[in-house]
């Protein structure tokens, strides 16, 4: 159904708009929680589609749904810089939400394939010192540079990883090692470790 209806009752006060202004830059023009939400309109009594021009000293009413929200075509239809913005930092801070929850899931998933949980790693001291130096202080931020690609998840576990994650990782399946190691030899070049595996193959780190 409709969410709330909000109008537009000319008492003198003309609100002016660019050539070619569309629905969606009044909805913004009135607040941008009502642009932000804007599913339809109704101009002079007609129904109204949201990229719709405005007409001189038309009645506008816009129709609002909590299902409705800002895309990206969007940008290109609005004709008034405080439409633009308004959806612009809107589509800025979901494209956050969402590389953050896609760096998140990609750094826990890598990590359970050494058996080492996402809430201990990002908890070590020299994990929490790289975030300070990388000036990456909140983990958000950190997690949206991995959904970026900006970030490897691999050359994080390989460089964070300690060796007693790579020895309780090879009880459990050694094969696993092999997205890792590589880069784990480059870290800690000038070291050499053994480890034994399952099937009793030793791997020297040096």
């Amino acid at each position: 159904g409709l969410g709330d209806v909000y109008k537009r009752q000319p008492r003198g006060d003309y609100w002016s708009f660019p050539p070619n202004a569309i629905v969606l830059d009044f909805a913004y023009r009135i607040h941008t929680d009502i642009g932000q939400q804007c599913e339809s309109a109704f101009i002079d009594g007609q129904p109204a589609d949201i990229y719709d021009e405005l007409r001189d000293g038309s009645m506008v009413r816009i129709i609002t749904s909590t299902k409705s929200h800002p895309k990206s075509e969007w940008l290109s239809r609005v004709k008034t810089p405080r439409a633009r913005t308004a959806i612009r930092n809107w589509l800025d801070v979901q494209k956050r939400k969402w590389s953050c929850d896609f760096g998140h899931k990609m750094l826990a998933a890598d990590l359970q394939l050494i058996g080492v949980k996402l809430e201990d790693f990002v908890n070590r001291p020299e994990f929490r010192e790289y975030l300070e130096r990388s000036g990456s202080l909140e983990l958000e931020d950190f997690y949206s540079k991995i959904g970026r690609g900006i970030i490897s998840t691999r050359e994080i576990i390989s460089q964070f990883a300690s060796i007693k994650d790579y020895k309780k990782a090879l009880k459990k399946d050694d094969s696993k090692l092999s997205l890792f190691l590589p880069r784990f030899l480059k870290e800690n070049k000038g070291r050499v470790y053994q480890i034994r595996s399952i099937d009793d193959v030793h791997i020297k780190l040096s």
